[in-house]
């Protein structure tokens, strides 16, 4: 009975890995859909993702806790309520790549993750060298050359490195030294020399910066724990402020063009749609489309508006909730690292959408550590 167990068991672990492949390569590889085969073969890769997810938590589901039941099924039914409203269902996926995931252990799951992202990422170089990819360029203000590299976006190459080196620094954290400091250099160099993604160049040195003073100044943990929760509130509210004193002076007006416009579409977005309980479908023109179908672009750039205005209160709050229980159960664990990842997104969830994208942010996922039945400690080391 216990050998049938454990085999069960693995093959939960082995489905799991394999839906979460299928739905990462979905996401990254979107620039080569343009190949009419490999565009099909994306949406066959995402249902099958689905259908495995939903297999999992069907078997997952007949065993769940009464403690587990009431955290879980108040969320599923916000997010399903959202996702109906606003005809799109990343949060259904949220929710069920969350309950299934307690099939692995977090360390390995995040190892998995740093090869499977860079083998995605070396790939898609390869595809973008041989022409296979819908190539991407921008012009910095000063007239530099920015390069998508293969993805969609230049800043969409430039989050996904930033997303290696948080699995990396989560990975050796009790043994980092001064070859995660180059690599962090090198990474940022790429970033700075290719895509030019200010945001993510940024995050690179942040997150080395947050994790070198958290290990050199003993007993920060708790307060990096109170400034990552008070974080998504904080920027929350800094947004709004900035919406309202858009071009009210000169220093706006100089904040608004450093961050590339995002002023202008954020007051945009906000004044075009209302904030409400279950969200809106709204409505975007990216970088790309713009460019090439001559259209006007609206872009929102912004973690916290984007997450009211699509998600509506309800959303935002059980979303701050996920957060809010991740970072409370990390610093239980005294899993520091985790809440200086965290804050590292939160902090660039100011100019980017990336605190909630588990494509980007992978460490949401620890939230399923507030749902396990297992009285084990979860450490960093």
């Amino acid at each position: 009975m216990n050998i049938r167990r454990i085999k069960i068991e693995d093959l939960k672990r082995i489905l799991f890995l394999i839906a979460y492949t299928f739905l990462l390569f979905k996401n990254m590889f979107s620039s080569v859909s343009k190949y009419y085969i490999v565009g099909n073969v994306m949406k066959i890769t995402g249902i099958i993702g689905y259908i495995i997810l939903i297999f999992i938590a069907v078997l997952k589901l007949k065993k769940i806790s009464i403690k587990k039941a009431l955290i879980y099924i108040p969320l599923i039914i916000i997010f399903f309520i959202i996702s109906y409203k606003i005809d799109n269902n990343y949060l259904i996926a949220l929710a069920l790549i969350i309950l299934c995931i307690d099939t692995l252990d977090f360390k390995m799951f995040i190892k998995y993750d740093l090869v499977i992202k860079v083998l995605f990422v070396i790939i898609l170089f390869i595809l973008f060298k041989l022409g296979m990819t819908t190539n991407f360029f921008l012009y910095t203000q000063t007239g530099k050359l920015r390069s998508s590299m293969g993805f969609m976006h230049p800043n969409s190459f430039g989050l996904y490195i930033f997303s290696i080196y948080a699995d990396i620094i989560y990975i050796r954290y009790k043994k980092l030294d001064f070859k995660d400091f180059i690599l962090g250099i090198l990474l940022f160099l790429i970033i700075i020399f290719t895509s030019r993604s200010r945001t993510s160049s940024f995050g690179i040195v942040l997150l080395y910066f947050l994790t070198f003073i958290s290990k050199k100044i003993k007993k920060t943990e708790k307060l990096n724990k109170n400034i990552a929760i008070i974080a998504p509130l904080f920027f929350l509210i800094l947004v709004i402020f900035l919406i309202y004193k858009y071009n009210s002076s000169k220093l706006y007006i100089n904040l608004n063009e450093f961050l590339s416009m995002r002023l202008y579409y954020w007051r945009q977005f906000y004044n075009n749609y209302k904030v409400n309980l279950f969200g809106n479908k709204v409505y975007y023109v990216g970088s790309y489309e713009a460019f090439h179908y001559n259209r006007t672009p609206r872009i929102l750039d912004n973690s916290y508006l984007y997450i009211i205005l699509n998600y509506g209160v309800f959303g935002y709050i059980a979303l701050y909730y996920i957060f809010i229980k991740i970072i409370n159960k990390a610093y239980l664990n005294k899993n520091n690292v985790i809440i200086i990842i965290m804050l590292s997104y939160f902090i660039l969830g100011f100019s980017e959408v990336i605190i909630f994208s588990f494509y980007l942010n992978v460490f949401i996922l620890y939230f399923y550590e507030c749902l396990s039945d297992k009285n084990t400690v979860v450490r960093s080391d």
